[in-house]
């Protein structure tokens, strides 16, 4: 039995593209809130990127 990984889904894979149409606005949300706590928590003041890992991450968990 192959192990799965995370990475083995790409952004270009036919099923990720799917859960990203079909949960864009909650997605969006997600992200958005990961960025509000990101900024908060760190106190950064630019965009760290780790808002949209965890929306890929969230998308191949749904997958």
């Amino acid at each position: 039995m192959k192990q799965f990984t995370f990475h083995e889904i790409t952004t270009v894979d036919e099923r990720y593209k799917k859960i990203q149409e079909l949960y864009n606005k909650e997605l969006e949300m997600f992200k958005k809130f990961a960025d509000e706590l990101t900024i908060e928590v760190d106190k950064s003041k630019g965009k760290s990127g780790k808002a949209s890992s965890y929306r890929r991450h969230l998308i191949r968990l749904i997958i």
